[in-house]
């Protein structure tokens, strides 16, 4: 996915079958950069270009966008399906710019502990499923929400993943390895 607002290449994701952009840049001084760019209304994005100069873009979203930020990664959610909003402030902190974030549904259900952990575990998984096969020894690492990191690779049966203190929230560490198979 091209988007002429940001330099990196994007790829659409699902999170509770709703899109979302997500841009992966070099750095996260390069995204906190980018992100610097984006009016608090999410309507326009200034881009500086490689020769210094600046590109002004003005969007007309067709629902409230919401950007999000952790690390080099940006996301933009272009919609209002709470639990998508939920599941990703939950995953990258709040949302650094786009429409008024709706206010907290409260629950018909109070989720179980298993439940909570699964949620936190489909987009950690998410995360693993769609992040690039890197070219070197260093390159397929991921941090987690809060902290932590995961070390993971391709096998012939799928790929494989290591989890080191990756805290997810609501007192959820994921210590142990896993297997995603296609």
């Amino acid at each position: 996915m091209s988007a002429d607002y940001f330099a990196p290449q994007g790829q659409v994701l699902t999170v509770n079958g709703e899109d979302i952009q997500a841009f992966e840049f070099g750095s996260a001084e390069e995204a906190d950069a980018a992100a610097g760019g984006v009016s608090a209304t999410g309507s326009s994005i200034v881009t500086t270009m490689a020769d210094g100069t600046e590109s002004a873009n003005m969007i007309l979203w067709v629902a409230p966008p919401h950007f999000y930020k952790a690390g080099k990664l940006i996301v933009i959610y272009v919609g209002s399906d709470n639990d998508v909003i939920d599941a990703l402030q939950d995953a990258m902190g709040p949302q650094f710019a786009g429409g008024e974030p709706l206010p907290p549904t409260t629950p018909t259900t109070t989720l179980t502990p298993v439940q909570r952990l699964a949620s936190r575990l489909s987009v950690m998984t998410l995360v693993v499923a769609f992040a690039e096969d890197g070219h070197g020894p260093w390159d397929n690492f991921l941090p987690c929400v809060r902290r932590g990191v995961i070390n993971y690779y391709n096998t012939d049966g799928g790929r494989h993943a290591t989890f080191s203190g990756c805290d997810l929230g609501d007192g959820i560490i994921v210590n142990g390895s896993g297997e995603l198979k296609p």
